[in-house]
């Protein structure tokens, strides 16, 4: 994760992928918003289930 700390401030967008554990999804947007990323976060999953639960957490975590 370290790498991924130090390359936040440059990021031109973010994908959320939907990860194992709703733990580490929350973990990641919590390091994207505490480098100050206020870009787009696309969201890649496989079906309509996935991407609702994408949405669901990204609006749980980021707002």
């Amino acid at each position: 994760m370290d790498y991924l700390v130090k390359m936040l401030p440059w990021a031109g967008g973010m994908s959320c992928r939907n990860q194992p554990t709703e733990e580490l999804t929350a973990r990641m947007i919590y390091l994207a918003k505490s480098s100050g990323y206020r870009g787009w976060y696309g969201i890649k999953s496989s079906g309509r289930e996935e991407i609702k639960k994408g949405i669901t957490l990204l609006k749980k975590y980021l707002f």
